[in-house]
């Protein structure tokens, strides 16, 4: 799968220490299994705080961004993923998050089915049914530019603007891919995240404890 080269705490989230860098030890919500290991990061680049969250991905074996995105999707109830199918391979055109653990949609009545994923046309502006969710997408008005670590980004790495779609990045033990919501087209880095935490679990919300909400997606 190839993506298209322009690429708070919810309910299960943990807030880490703003004089600390993020790390990998920093990540609650681990998926797959494997000696490897790599770090997703998704930046919605506004909306509810928090706007920046990031997921841990075990592997062996040969696995790419794609692998990662799509196996985070499909592991996390909250989270949510728009793609579309070109000759070249599958995009991202939208990704949303569930903030308050209450249920999720938005505003065009994309069927997100048991897991998370929609394929759908291109599409611009469908926002969040509630507002209190992130949702991000575009196409031509804007677009979910893909980034990748050298190192950690957040502890003197750097992130590098992707040079290939997310189904040609090939994982190594130690990457970090990010995602930021660039509207307007004009892509910016992933800002330092707060750690996303596997459901059901009490969560940190801007310093207030709730319960995850009863009303969850599960494969």
């Amino acid at each position: 799968m190839e993506m298209r080269l322009f690429a708070l705490v919810p309910v299960g989230l943990a807030a880490s220490p703003a004089f600390a860098a993020f790390t990998f030890d920093d990540i609650d919500f681990w998926v797959g299994q494997g000696s490897n290991e790599a770090a997703l990061v998704i930046d919605w680049n506004g909306g509810p705080e928090p706007v920046s969250l990031a997921w841990g991905f075990r592997f062996d074996g040969a696995a790419t961004g794609a692998d990662m995105l799509m196996a985070v999707i499909n592991a996390d109830a909250n989270l949510y993923g728009r793609f579309s199918s070109f000759s070249f391979g599958d995009v991202i055109i939208g990704l949303g998050y569930d903030l308050d653990g209450d249920g999720f949609s938005i505003s065009d009545g994309t069927d997100f089915g048991s897991d998370g994923i929609a394929f759908t046309g291109t599409s611009d502006g469908a926002t969040a049914d509630d507002p209190d969710d992130h949702y991000a997408e575009g196409w031509n008005t804007g677009f979910w530019s893909y980034w990748l670590g050298s190192g950690d980004p957040f502890d003197g790495g750097t992130w590098d603007s992707s040079l290939v779609g997310f189904g040609d990045r090939v994982l190594s033990d130690g990457d970090w891919d990010g995602y930021r919501f660039a509207p307007g087209f004009l892509a910016e880095q992933p800002r330092e995240p707060i750690a996303a935490v596997p459901a059901p679990a009490g969560a940190l919300v801007l310093g207030v404890w709730t319960l995850a909400g009863a009303h969850r997606r599960r494969r």
